[in-house]
């Protein structure tokens, strides 16, 4: 099974967790048969307008060169940023297509540019031998705009995760503290604003040490407001982590906070690798999110921009008898085998090669 892998996000050394999920996919497959035989990816993020501008006219420049190769399949990431040209590309040649959707490129602007992607983008779903979403929510979505047969869709959670890399520390860190973590992109709509509200609260009833690790637009605000709460020594903010280092982070930390508010949050792989590192969860209510944190469960559910919540959750867990605090990271590490690598990419690798077939 010969493909041709498309992906306006892929991992660089400089911005090592850029589109990472696409790049698990891609090494993983040919385990299963898959030999990604070309390949069009944007590496790392454009550091202005114009390196941007030039990383897409790369892009599309090698998607024409490649695009008339032999090859069994084109697999696409993010399709809405190329649909238009892949419109156009297969007015000359028909090729088999799987099109591999991460959750907000479904819920597209319907003005400007972005509704204009995103309706190219609805045209090549109907026309495509294969769509991938990262959860049943989506699948639901995808479903009741009545693009494409139901049978074409399928669900695969961004990769999975490997336990190879996320397992339980044995160093585990040993002290009084109670360790809280959060990992993603530093924006206000991830909710990073909601949980420092929250930190602030507790305060001066949990002694705590939290981590935020990721980089993004709030930053800077971000430190400046953790300066004016006077919580410097409490907050440490780390950036580009690479994965293989992540779960030593996830390991100490007693809970992960996901206090995410996009309605659009495709799945949310952090929420499952803390899981698989024996860690439990406090993360909103919303998307993809929901479908694999159980509240009381493996964690806690909370509204999407709560802070009140967000530490109501936090000492709740903090007040429970050991007993039940381990019942739940053995709920958390049982939820996460669901979600391994292997399994995750060798169902989709045999649901590609049906249509190959």
């Amino acid at each position: 099974m010969k493909l041709f892998l498309i992906s306006n996000m892929y991992p660089s050394l400089l911005h090592p967790g850029y589109g990472v999920f696409v790049k698990n996919v891609a090494d993983a497959l040919p385990l299963y048969g898959a030999d990604i035989r070309y390949r069009a990816v944007i590496e790392g993020r454009g550091a202005s307008r114009l390196a941007k501008i030039r990383k897409y006219l790369l892009l599309y420049f090698r998607i024409m060169i490649y695009y008339f190769r032999r090859y069994d399949a084109i697999y696409v990431h993010f399709p809405n940023q190329v649909a238009p040209l892949l419109l156009l590309l297969r007015l000359i040649q028909r090729k088999r297509m799987i099109l591999n959707y991460h959750g907000e490129d479904l819920l597209y602007k319907p003005c400007g540019l972005s509704g204009l992607l995103g309706r190219c983008s609805d045209r090549l779903i109907s026309r495509a031998d294969l769509i991938v979403v990262p959860s049943d929510y989506f699948r639901t979505i995808l479903q009741d705009r009545h693009l494409c047969k139901s049978d074409k869709i399928v669900v695969s959670p961004s990769g999975g995760i490997d336990c190879n890399i996320f397992h339980p520390s044995i160093s585990k860190i040993q002290d009084k503290m109670f360790h809280i973590g959060y990992v993603g992109r530093l924006e206000s709509d991830k909710g990073v604003f909601e949980l420092l509200d929250s930190l602030k609260q507790i305060e001066k009833t949990l002694n705590y040490q939290a981590t935020f690790i990721g980089y993004g637009p709030a930053e800077s605000a971000l430190r400046e407001r953790i300066k004016v709460f006077e919580l410097q020594s409490r907050i440490q903010l780390k950036n580009g982590v690479p994965q293989t280092e992540l779960y030593c982070f996830y390991s100490n930390f007693d809970l992960l906070i996901f206090p995410s508010c996009r309605y659009s949050e495709s799945l949310g792989l952090v929420g499952i690798e803390a899981m698989a590192c024996g860690t439990p969860v406090v993360g909103s209510d919303i998307g993809g999110i929901s479908s694999y944190l159980k509240d009381g469960y493996n964690g806690f559910l909370v509204p999407p921009g709560n802070a009140d919540a967000i530490s109501d959750a936090i000492m709740r867990y903090v007040q429970m008898p050991e007993t039940e605090r381990s019942l739940m990271v053995q709920n958390a590490l049982y939820t996460a085998q669901r979600f391994s690598r292997e399994s995750v990419v060798g169902e989709l690798a045999d649901k590609m090669k049906q249509i190959i077939a």
